[in-house]
């Protein structure tokens, strides 16, 4: 017997990581009633096509929250699971997220657990929120504070029933290449939801980011630029909890840079202050729509 929760992957179809991400959805027990692949290329990858998997073809669609739309609005279920084709979830994820979401209906939005596939750390990062204790925040607590990454997210639909998808200007693969995770977040709080997370809901992250090959810095700086586009944003629609997050950026930043002058970490400095100001300043030229998402662009990469 399948649990009821449409899980939704967003990838390119090009990863090798896509395979083992979906196989290991598939393990779950009980395992989802739906698996939507949303591929944003012109050919399927050789996927399974039993257990409930649907391969979703977008050619003419490019980033991470235009997947996921597009995943959403294909879904058949109540409850809704995202999760990355980098991502390889743990036996129990998806029992423990719906539980999680059943036992709290004011929760909206659950983020899970997503640790750091193993790495050499003198060489590469990556990107992972493994908090220990099990949250629930509301209002401006909720919108202060970091719940959680996009990797591991669990959600009811009548979420985005009732504050629209995911803003398609924000993310990996956009011109504001991030914050899309913390955008949702942050209009869910303002809707009355509340934000939850379960660490006990683990998933393994394997998107490690070489110093090396300028891999790094390249993705700390997206992450800034896309946040400086939601500062942007939720000043606009007088939202003052965004400014905790630049704050806590800019403590990143110099913490970063002084570790790398005294010599006590090996991972390049990313500048991650002037991306977040670019951001800032590229995103307060773009209309706003009657949801507070950006006005949509022609959805080309940037």
């Amino acid at each position: 017997m399948s649990a009821a929760v449409s899980v939704v992957i967003p990838t390119k179809g090009d990863r090798a990581s896509l395979r083992p991400s979906l196989d290991a959805v598939l393990g779950q027990h009980p395992p989802p009633s739906e698996v939507l692949v949303v591929v944003q290329a012109a050919e399927a990858p050789a996927l399974p096509r039993d257990g409930g998997v649907r391969v979703v073809l977008t050619p003419g669609r490019h980033g991470k929250s235009a997947a996921l739309n597009d995943g959403l609005r294909l879904a058949t279920s109540a409850a809704l699971a995202f999760t990355d084709d980098d991502v390889v979830v743990r036996p129990g994820w998806l029992a423990q997220g719906l539980r999680r979401l059943e036992a709290d209906t004011t929760l909206g939005l659950l983020f899970g657990r997503v640790l750091e596939a193993p790495h050499d750390r003198r060489h590469a990062v990556v990107p992972a929120f493994a908090a220990r204790q099990a949250t629930r925040r509301t209002g401006f607590a909720a919108r202060a504070r970091l719940n959680g990454i996009g990797g591991n997210v669990f959600a009811r639909r009548t979420l985005f029933t009732a504050i629209g998808p995911f803003d398609e200007e924000l993310g990996a693969g956009t011109r504001f290449p991030a914050a899309e995770d913390l955008d949702i977040a942050q209009r869910a709080a303002r809707a009355g939801f509340a934000i939850g997370y379960e660490p006990r809901a683990v998933a393994v992250h394997h998107g490690a980011r070489t110093f090396a090959e300028g891999a790094s810095v390249r993705l700390w700086r997206s992450y800034s630029r896309g946040l400086g586009a939601l500062v942007a944003k939720d000043l606009r629609l007088r939202d003052p909890a965004v400014l905790v997050h630049v704050a806590r950026e800019v403590s990143w930043d110099a913490e970063s840079l002084l570790l790398r002058l005294l010599g006590r970490s090996p991972e390049p400095w990313a500048a991650r202050t002037p991306a977040l100001l670019r951001g800032f300043w590229e995103a307060l030229r773009v209309p706003l729509d009657s949801r507070g998402a950006f006005w949509p662009s022609d959805n080309r990469p940037r």
